[in-house]
């Protein structure tokens, strides 16, 4: 007998299939990846509902996911991410030790090379390191961007990161073989795509900590 899916798998599924229409987005359509980051950002907040309750009331949840998720299909042909990504060479700058990976994938963010961040994320998961310290690089590098009132996208850079690397790090056993990747070149696309080049303010922070350290 066939078991039904879960809403949790349910809800896990739409975080993917919004990943990858984030990944599709044509490179410079700053609007269109908005839009597929916000969609990505409701389906990661239906699963979150999903993991704390099993009360039917939210069920319908699934359905205005699928729906959002239906309603933003990118015409583009998927995967233009990780063609770029494999494109890259295997062994990029910073070498091979977890610690040199991490400092190479937070310059590309910081330069927007989504290809060759999507490149050092891959090898740093495929030689096993934790995903943790690879889902933290990104909110970091999220979260040192300036949020500027002439771009209100940089507003929701963040939240949108931090949905992605969170679906990425709690994806279920049965979709992590496909999904992983798709969440993780999803999350590098909107951290290195979407905030603002300005890391002035974080930089200020930054100094303050240091020099209350020194102390």
């Amino acid at each position: 007998m066939r078991l039904p899916p879960s809403t949790i798998g349910v809800a896990a599924a739409l975080a993917v299939a919004a990943a990858q229409q984030v990944n599709a987005v044509p490179r410079g359509d700053l609007a269109a990846l908005v839009r597929a980051g916000h969609v990505l950002l409701y389906a990661h907040a239906i699963h979150v509902a999903m993991l704390q309750t099993q009360n039917p009331e939210v069920w319908p949840l699934l359905y205005t996911g699928a729906c959002a998720v239906n309603a933003n299909r990118v015409a583009d042909e998927p995967g233009a991410v990780e063609r770029g990504a494999a494109a890259t060479p295997s062994t990029p700058f910073g070498g091979l030790m977890p610690a040199g990976i991490l400092r190479t994938l937070e310059q590309q963010l910081a330069q927007g090379d989504t290809a060759g961040a999507v490149a050092a994320a891959h090898r740093y998961i495929q030689m096993g390191h934790p995903p943790r310290a690879l889902a933290g690089v990104l909110g970091n590098a999220a979260a040192s961007r300036d949020i500027l009132p002439e771009q209100p996208h940089t507003l929701h850079t963040l939240p949108m990161v931090a949905a992605a690397a969170g679906e990425y790090l709690s994806l279920p056993r049965g979709l992590q073989a496909d999904g992983h990747m798709t969440l993780l070149s999803a999350a590098i696309r909107l951290c290195s795509e979407l905030g603002s080049e300005q890391r002035t303010l974080a930089e200020q922070v930054q100094t303050a900590i240091a020099e209350q350290a020194a102390l």
